[in-house]
């Protein structure tokens, strides 16, 4: 069978701070979503297949916009990132279950193509250079090593002007790999940039807008980590099943490697409402 480069999408987040199913939102002179600016620059770059993971009632809404977006060459598909209630049959749980369970909900669809892949969020404008920094580290990569990347970018400029973010943050080798990624939350600028317990950040720390290239080894990793993660549930209304968390548990574990791959794409995103006058100034500029 014939590999190609598949990009993953993670497009099933309940957008509670933003207030409207922002993966659907249209920017920009085209009235694209930021995934479909981001498709069509992988498209410029060398992938040709695409797979979504969605909530199951917007599924009718994304195949209509891929079907009119994607060139002939390409295809897609739509996943759903189900609820798995079973472990949460005694809560009221409404949200997925994170982005490493939105990954495992690909799983099949990404195997079937046999292929290294990337994989996105559906709310990051991640820009030309990043997505072709990832499909050239994809093309290169072994299919049989657990040596995966990681696009950084500088916190300083990940930030929104109206309210706080979280932002996983990176520690970086002398030879570029990645050491460990640390959550933090509630982030803001105040003449420093700070987290919620007091942690300083320069401008230039990298952080990871999960902007990654996997071979299919990632998957061993997840389902070995989900089937814990489920096990040991402490509240099944909140908890969550992060990708950062699984890899970085994965590399002190010795299972794999990532590679920090630097960019000179700026990164735009909306957290809330409001932070979407910047990135249609920036759209529309460029």
């Amino acid at each position: 069978m014939k590999t190609c480069l598949t990009l993953v999408i993670m497009a099933a987040g309940t957008s509670s701070r933003y207030g409207a199913p922002k993966q659907l939102e249209t920017f920009g002179k085209r009235n694209l979503t930021i995934a479909e600016h981001n498709v069509l620059d992988a498209i410029s770059v060398g992938f040709t297949n695409f797979v979504f993971v969605v909530r199951e009632q917007m599924a009718d809404t994304f195949h209509r916009r891929l079907t009119n977006l994607l060139p002939d060459n390409c295809t897609f598909s739509l996943v759903y990132q189900r609820g798995e209630k079973e472990l949460y049959k005694y809560c009221n749980r409404t949200k997925p279950w994170g982005t490493g369970h939105a990954l495992l909900s690909a799983k099949v669809a990404v195997q079937g193509n046999q292929g290294n892949f990337g994989l996105t969020n559906a709310d990051d404008l991640y820009g030309k250079d990043a997505i072709d920094k990832l499909a050239n580290f994809l093309k290169m990569a072994d299919a049989n090593s657990p040596i995966f990347a990681n696009v950084g970018y500088r916190i300083g400029d990940t930030l929104s002007g109206n309210g706080t973010v979280s932002r996983s943050v990176m520690s970086i080798s002398g030879d570029g790999n990645l050491v460990n990624i640390t959550e933090h939350k509630n982030i803001s600028r105040n003449g420093e940039i700070r987290s919620e317990d007091g942690t300083k950040f320069d401008h230039d720390a990298l952080v990871s807008m999960n902007l990654w290239g996997f071979t299919t080894k990632i998957f061993t990793i997840l389902d070995e980590q989900w089937t814990e993660f489920t096990q040991n549930i402490s509240d099944p209304s909140v908890d969550e099943f992060y990708l950062p968390f699984a890899v970085d548990k994965a590399m002190r574990d010795k299972k794999c490697e990532v590679k920090v791959l630097k960019t000179i794409s700026n990164w735009r995103g909306i957290t809330y409402a409001q932070d979407r006058i910047g990135l249609e100034d920036f759209l529309q500029e460029n």
